[in-house]
């Protein structure tokens, strides 16, 4: 008798009911956090009076950088400098992980930095600044003078939030114009970019480009009055609100779903991914999720019996065997393509098969390891990469 098996590509549901969110407090405490910035094992966080804080172990311990008592809007990573936005005093500089800052960038509050190759970024209350020098010096961009509340880049492409709408350039900066096809009046704030999409958001409403910031499409509204961050991951996007926590939906922004189990703070200003977690700058301090545990995704598949074929060796480091225990594949005639699927659930491999056999070797020694599916034809199976 034919079954329906759903294929669970995380490694657990979401609908359970256990904690989701873990607060990371140790030499931190609930001290509310307006940024987070992450730059391989090393993640800087912005706090209300109290300067930067750095951890080098994903958060788990802390230790004060300085800035101390100043406020921190928003800090940022470049090459091996850490770049501080503060709320009246301009951009502070280290470039010795806090044991001098230099205020580089004076007289501005200043609310998103962000890099570009070699150059930097910054938005505040009297518009853009940039740095071509590492954050040494700043030159401000003369033909924007509103107010702005995030910037986010990709190539030559710099896109940049502000109360009368999104402004667009892409010659790095040099040139802006007003990106407005798609968009409805309003002030927007937070922007969310990945390879293939950006979000923008002005109160509730979401928008998305799938073109850059060239023409924008309203999505579903999120319950909340204003969207302070965006995170985005695939077809998946995070959303920190005011005072509403956390929001996900895994369908562009079709759909959204709350995520705040474990979460204390009820605001949310800056989400930042970083490998299989996403981190949460909260009013009650920083907290930190596992991917899997916020995202489901399900791979509805009609087969006679899942033990179609074996994998091996499993675990794995640098290559699999596909062996068919079943009369009913056949490596010959089954649809020849393999596909290998990573815990997120994105296609980290897709190849043709053209062997007549019953055994087929994967190469797999440049993925990390990690847990994966395998889907040949209308068939999968889990094996584990060590």
């Amino acid at each position: 008798m034919k079954i329906t098996i759903k294929i669970l590509l995380f490694l657990i549901i979401s609908n359970f009911s256990y904690t989701q969110w873990v607060q990371l407090p140790n030499g931190l405490g609930e001290t509310r956090i307006y940024s987070i910035a992450v730059n391989d094992n090393k993640i800087i966080a912005g706090t209300e009076g109290k300067g930067v804080f750095l951890t080098t172990d994903n958060g788990n311990n802390w230790e004060p950088i300085g800035l101390s008592p100043q406020s921190i809007g928003c800090v940022a990573f470049s090459g091996n400098n850490i770049l501080a936005g503060t709320e009246s005093s301009g951009v502070f500089l280290t470039s010795d992980n806090g044991k001098n800052w230099f205020n580089t960038l004076k007289y501005d509050m200043i609310t998103t930095i962000t890099s570009s190759s070699n150059i930097i970024f910054a938005g505040g209350f009297s518009g853009i600044y940039i740095s071509t020098d590492n954050g040494n010096s700043w030159t401000k961009n003369e033909s924007i003078n509103s107010s702005i509340g995030n910037i986010v880049n990709i190539g030559n492409t710099v896109i940049a939030s502000s109360p009368v709408g999104i402004y667009k350039s892409t010659d790095n900066g040099d040139n802006w114009v007003m990106s407005t096809t798609g968009l409805e009046p309003g002030e927007y704030f937070a922007l969310g970019l990945s390879d293939k999409y950006l979000y923008t958001s002005s109160g509730g409403t979401i928008y998305l480009s799938t073109d850059f910031g060239t023409n924008w499409t309203k999505k579903t509204n999120v319950k909340a009055d204003i969207i302070f961050t965006l995170a985005v991951l695939g077809n998946n996007v995070f959303a920190g609100t005011l005072r509403e926590n956390i929001f996900l939906s895994t369908d562009n922004g079709t759909s959204w779903a709350k995520k705040d189990k474990g979460l204390i703070g009820r605001t949310v200003k800056t989400l930042v991914i970083s490998n299989e977690n996403i981190f949460a700058a909260t009013d009650a301090g920083v907290f930190r999720a596992k991917i899997s545990d916020l995202i489901t995704t399900y791979v509805t598949e009609d087969f006679e019996n899942r033990n179609i074929f074996l994998i091996s060796p499993n675990p794995a480091r640098k290559y699999i065997d596909i062996s068919a225990i079943s009369k009913d594949l056949n490596f010959s005639s089954e649809n020849t393509k393999v596909e290998l699927f990573n815990s997120l659930g994105d296609i980290v491999l897709s190849q043709s098969i053209n062997l007549i056999s019953d055994k087929v070797r994967l190469w797999i020694d440049f993925l990390p390891a990690g847990h994966y599916y395998l889907k040949f034809g209308n068939h999968f199976e889990k094996f584990v990469i060590f």
